[in-house]
C-alpha cells in the first residue's frame, strides 16, 4: 500500500512552487450576483486555503466578450466591481498562506439565443456549431477571433495585476477553445482548422500573446479534455501519435502545466497501457500534469450528458491514486466535490481522519420538495427562519412538489412545456407579505434562465423584487445551508 508522503511533498516546477500536490478543481458555483464575487465567495476560497489546499483554481471567470457567458451569477474578470471582488478573494487566500489561479473562460457555442445575461445575443463558435453538423450559432470571423484572443490576453494581464499566482485557460468540455480543438465543431477553411496541429492554432495564439505580456516566470496552465459535454465518447487524440501532434504546438507556445480532465482518473487512456490521460501527457510532453476525475469519491461527477448538477457520492479509497502518484504518472491531483462538502479535506487526509470526511450530497438528489431525509421538524425550522427574512419563497421544479400551506413557502408544479410567461404568472400569484425583498424564487436546471427573465419582467411590470437561486449550487445539504443561501439574497 502506498503512503501519503508524495502527496504532501513540495511541488517545484520552473515557475511554481507548492507546499503539497493537492489542487482544488475549478467548479462553477453561480454565487456571484451581477457577475461580481462577493464576501461569500471570499469566504469559500479562504476556507479551502485554510484547509491545506496547495493550489486553488477558481471557478471559470468570463473574459470580456459579448458572448463569453451563458450562465446566471458566474463571475467576470472585467469591470471594476468584478476585478475588486477577485482582488479581495486573492488577498484572503494569500492571508492564510494559500495560492490561487484564475481560470479564464469563454463558453463559445454552448451559448444560444435566450440565455443570460443578454438573451438577444447568440453564441459564437469556430463554425457556429455546438454539436457536429448543426450550424445554428454565429460563425466567428477573423475579427471575432482577434477580439476573443485580446479578451483572453487582457484577462490574463488583469489576473496577474491583482495578484493571482497563475492562470488557467479553460480548453475543455466543449467550450470555446475546445470547439476549435475538436474537428466535429471546427469545420473552417483557414489556418485555424484542418490537421490537429492547425486546430490548436487559436489556443496557441492566445498562449503566445499571454506569454509575451506576462513573461516566462508566470505560470500558464491549460485545462483540456478528450470528452465533451456534447459527446462523452469524443476524442481529440485516438493514439499517442495524435496526442503528440496535439500537445507539441501548445508546449511550443508556452504552456507550463497540463490539467487533464477525465470523468474517472483511474481509466487508461489508450489500449495496452495503464496510463491515464495525465500520465500520457506527461510522458509525451515532459511537462507537469494535473490529474482529475472523481478523486476521493465513488461516483463520477456527471453520469450522463442530460444530468443537471453534480452526482452525489460517498468517500472512496485513495490507494490507487497514491500508487500512481508514487510512480510519477502525474504530478498534482485536482479534487472537486470532496472539497465542497469537506473544506478541510486535505488536513483530514494528512491526519488520517477518514471518519471526518463527509459524503457529497446535493439538493437535487434529495428530491427537494418531498424532503424524505429531512423530516417535518427540520423543514419547519427552515420555514420559521425564512419567514423572518423574506416576503415569500416560491419553489419551482419538474415534479416532486409538496406545498406547505399557511406559510411564506409555496411550491408550484412545472413541466417541460413551462415557459417564461408561466413562471411570470406564478410569481404574480405568490404570497408576498413584506415590502423590500419581496420574493426568492428557487429553481434549477433548464428553467433557471427562464426564471431570470420572468424575474426581470416581474420587477418591471409588478414592482416585485425577485431573486433567483439555482438549487444545484446549494451543497452540501442541511437546513442551515438552505437557509443561508436564501439569506444571502435578502
Amino acid at each position: 500500500m502506498s503512503t501519503k508522503q508524495k502527496l504532501f511533498s513540495h511541488f517545484q516546477s520552473k515557475n511554481m512552487k507548492l507546499p503539497n500536490r493537492v489542487v482544488m478543481a475549478p467548479m462553477t458555483r453561480n454565487f456571484s450576483p451581477n457577475n461580481v464575487p462577493g464576501n461569500d465567495v471570499v469566504s469559500y476560497y479562504r476556507r479551502r486555503a485554510q484547509g491545506g489546499v496547495g493550489l486553488i483554481i477558481t471557478e471559470g471567470t468570463c473574459v470580456n466578450h459579448i458572448a463569453s457567458n451563458c450562465y446566471p451569477n458566474v463571475p467576470y474578470i472585467h469591470g471594476e466591481e468584478s476585478i475588486t471582488g477577485w482582488s479581495n478573494v486573492v488577498d484572503a487566500v494569500h492571508d492564510v498562506g494559500g495560492q490561487i489561479a484564475a481560470q479564464l473562460w469563454h463558453v463559445g457555442a454552448v451559448r444560444k439565443m435566450g440565455m443570460p445575461p443578454n438573451p438577444e445575443v447568440n453564441g459564437y463558435g469556430p463554425s457556429g456549431m455546438n454539436v457536429p453538423g448543426k450550424q445554428n450559432r454565429e460563425i466567428m470571423t477573423l475579427q471575432d477571433i482577434d477580439l476573443v484572443i485580446n479578451a483572453f490576453v487582457e484577462a490574463a494581464i488583469t489576473a496577474k495585476s491583482i495578484g493571482f499566482d497563475a492562470i488557467e485557460l479553460h480548453g475543455a468540455h466543449g467550450y470555446l477553445l475546445d470547439q476549435f480543438f475538436w474537428s466535429g465543431t471546427n469545420q473552417r477553411n483557414d489556418k485555424y482548422a484542418g490537421s490537429i496541429e492547425k486546430r490548436c492554432e487559436f489556443a496557441a495564439e492566445i498562449i503566445r500573446l499571454i506569454r509575451l505580456e506576462l513573461g516566462s516566470d508566470y505560470p500558464i496552465i491549460l485545462r483540456w479534455s478528450q470528452w465533451k459535454m456534447q459527446n462523452y465518447e469524443a476524442k481529440l487524440a485516438h493514439n499517442p501519435k495524435e496526442l503528440e501532434a496535439f500537445l507539441t504546438p501548445l508546449v511550443t507556445a508556452g504552456i507550463d502545466i497540463f490539467h487533464c480532465s477525465q470523468r474517472r482518473f483511474w481509466e487508461p487512456e489508450f489500449e495496452k497501457s495503464h496510463l491515464n490521460l495525465a500520465g500520457w501527457v506527461k510522458k509525451i510532453s515532459s511537462k507537469p500534469t494535473i490529474t482529475v476525475g472523481s478523486i476521493g469519491l465513488d461516483a463520477d461527477f456527471i453520469s450522463n450528458p442530460d444530468q443537471r448538477g453534480f452526482s452525489e457520492a460517498e468517500p472512496a479509497s485513495l490507494n490507487e491514486l497514491l500508487t500512481r502518484l508514487d510512480n510519477d504518472e502525474f504530478d498534482l491531483i485536482a479534487v472537486g466535490r470532496a472539497l465542497i462538502s469537506n473544506p478541510n479535506w486535505v488536513k483530514h487526509i494528512q491526519n488520517n481522519e477518514d471518519q471526518k470526511i463527509k459524503s457529497f450530497k446535493t439538493l437535487k438528489g434529495l428530491k427537494f420538495f418531498e424532503f424524505p431525509k429531512m423530516g417535518l421538524a427540520e423543514m419547519d425550522n427552515i420555514i420559521k427562519k425564512i419567514k423572518n427574512l423574506s416576503g415569500g419563497i416560491l419553489l419551482i421544479d419538474y415534479g416532486y412538489i409538496k406545498s406547505i400551506k399557511g406559510s411564506t413557502l409555496q411550491a408550484v408544479k412545472s413541466n417541460k412545456k413551462m415557459d417564461m410567461k408561466d413562471l411570470f404568472k406564478n410569481i404574480g400569484k405568490a404570497d408576498i407579505k413584506n415590502p423590500g425583498k419581496d420574493l426568492t424564487l428557487i429553481t434549477w436546471g433548464k428553467i433557471t434562465h427562464l426564471s431570470l427573465q420572468a424575474a426581470q419582467k416581474a420587477q418591471k411590470e409588478l414592482g416585485i423584487d425577485v431573486e433567483v437561486i439555482d438549487i444545484r449550487t446549494i451543497t452540501p445539504l442541511d437546513e442551515n445551508t438552505i437557509f443561508n443561501s436564501v439569506k444571502k439574497t435578502n
